[in-house]
């Protein structure tokens, strides 16, 4: 808004109308910034979730790896330089090489076992021996039957089934055991070692068995997740091989209570900054709500004044000219002084208006100035020529960067307002004076009271035949172009004098705009 221009309050119901666009702008905008404030805090989150579970994976893996690269298995022993001490939370399960003879030597199980058959052992090898590939078959055969090259393979094949060789009869005769253990419901289980580092135990020794177990029976290569009572803790495993044969596996655990305890130290943290900054975008949105509604506000509350003026300071004229025009008539010569009259109301009525939507272009900063050099002295002068009861004076040549329209407006209102109420007769004129700091007007009349605004709205609208529109406007005018009005007391303490201040020059080489006839 244009610097000196008046504030309005705005009516109740348009109150009520602001203050509810404010709430609800306010909440569109503290919505939207919660949206991306929890999307933001959830991702956030979740990455420190993944990054956690992602080291508390590279942690399992490492010492996984540092064991794995110092131990070996070599002929069913456990081989390396890494396996005491142990990585902590390390374990390494061993299951010894399966041997049924010294199984059921060791546990003294050979009376529950039926003694063989010759001809069931006899089937038995035949099944063996035809099982073996056909390069295992022939190696046999090579080493245990002599052919003079007359014998055909069959013939080789019963040769050797006949007179077997003492490693077909241990493999048949191990054989034959197990399948009559295993009939006879034998335990052969074999028992898995363990070894762990002294503190290592965070998932306790039949814990780690189990998961040794589990890995040798399953393959099972993933992390899983074991309930304790103490907690939650982590574990993976990989298999040790000897050769083919998987002999023994590795098992790491790790507590993620440190990574979970510092998780939650993020996520409180992340929540109390979400919260934060929702509530401070709520503050700002009811900030700038309030900023951008102002403007609304001040629309409203110009359009409001403008009718209410406008009703109320045409109301005297319109009646006015309706009492002139319907009081009846004596003679000819009274319908013309009644014409004078009437038109004499309207032209008032007409600058009236004028004033008041020229008022409330500026209220609104429609008004936009159209500035270039004049010669504001010459401007000035004819104003004043075309009024008797004002003189004028100028002190040189005066160019100003101004709209003449306005200025020239502005300088007609304070003359107007110096005849009509500063008592300025022909006989006792009003001085208009141009120098290079604005324009005076001095009048004789009894002067500005000291506790009456004359630059308010309609403050002479009672009683002195203005509408009051006049000295506000000028001021108005002045400080668009930068400058201001004031007024003072006349010379010698009798009067008024107004000062109207516009920016100017003494240079007049540039070129200069006739004021208008």
């Amino acid at each position: 808004m244009t610097e000196g221009a008046p504030t309005t309050p705005t009516s109740p119901a348009t109150a009520r109308r602001l203050r509810g666009l404010r709430v609800r702008m306010t909440l569109l905008i503290t919505a939207l910034a919660a949206v991306v404030v929890a999307v933001f805090a959830v991702v956030v989150i979740r990455l420190d979730r993944d990054l956690r579970d992602e080291q508390l994976e590279s942690e399992l893996l490492r010492r996984l790896d540092e064991v794995n690269r110092t131990i070996d298995f070599a002929e069913g022993q456990l081989t390396g330089t890494g396996v005491d001490p142990l990585e902590p939370d390390v374990a390494i399960g061993i299951r010894p090489e399966f041997d049924i003879i010294r199984i059921l030597d060791d546990r003294d199980l050979w009376s529950e076992i039926d003694e063989p058959e010759d001809d069931d052992l006899e089937l038995l090898l035949a099944e063996i021996f035809f099982d073996f590939d056909r390069g295992l078959q022939d190696e046999l055969l090579e080493r245990f039957v002599r052919d003079d090259g007359e014998l055909g393979r069959d013939d080789q094949i019963d040769l050797l089934l006949a007179d077997p060789p003492e490693e077909l009869i241990d493999e048949t005769y191990r054989t034959y055991v197990l399948e009559a253990a295993f009939e006879a419901e034998v335990d052969l289980e074999i028992g898995t070692e363990l070894l762990v580092a002294e503190d290592g135990l965070v998932l306790g020794e039949e814990a780690f068995l189990a998961t040794v177990d589990a890995v040798l029976d399953d393959d099972v290569d993933d992390t899983v997740r074991i309930e304790t009572d103490d907690g939650e803790r982590w574990v993976r495993g990989t298999i040790v091989r000897d050769g083919a044969e998987a002999r023994g596996a590795v098992v790491a655990a790790v507590d993620p209570a440190d990574a979970e305890a510092a998780h939650g130290d993020l996520r409180t943290g992340v929540t109390v900054a979400a919260v934060l900054l929702v509530a401070g975008a709520a503050g700002a949105a009811w900030f700038v709500a309030g900023r951008t509604s102002r403007p609304v506000g001040r629309a409203l509350a110009q359009q409001e004044r403008f009718l209410a003026d406008a009703a109320h300071e045409l109301r005297t004229p319109v009646t006015a000219i309706r009492a002139t025009a319907e009081t009846p008539m004596t003679d000819a010569a009274d319908a013309g002084v009644r014409l004078a009259r009437i038109a004499e109301l309207a032209d008032g009525a007409s600058r009236l208006t004028d004033d008041l939507l020229t008022l409330a272009r500026m209220d609104a900063e429609r008004v936009e100035l159209r500035t270039e050099p004049t010669r504001l002295d010459l401007l000035v002068e004819a104003i004043v020529d075309e009024e008797p009861a004002a003189t004028f004076r100028a002190e040189g040549e005066v160019v100003a960067l101004l709209d003449a329209g306005l200025v020239e407006r502005a300088v007609t209102n304070l003359v107007r307002n110096a005849v009509a109420h500063g008592e300025a007769t022909p006989s006792e004129p009003a001085e208009v004076v141009v120098d290079h700091g604005g324009v005076s007007v001095t009048d004789h009349g009894p002067g500005v009271h000291p506790n009456v605004d004359v630059f308010e709205r309609f403050a002479s609208s009672r009683g002195s035949g203005g509408h009051g529109l006049g000295l506000p406007l000028a001021r108005w005018i002045a400080r668009a172009h930068g400058g201001d009005l004031t007024v003072g007391a006349g010379p010698g303490e009798r009067g008024a004098r107004f000062h109207l201040t516009l920016p100017t020059r003494t240079s007049s080489d540039r070129p200069t705009r006739s004021p208008p006839p």
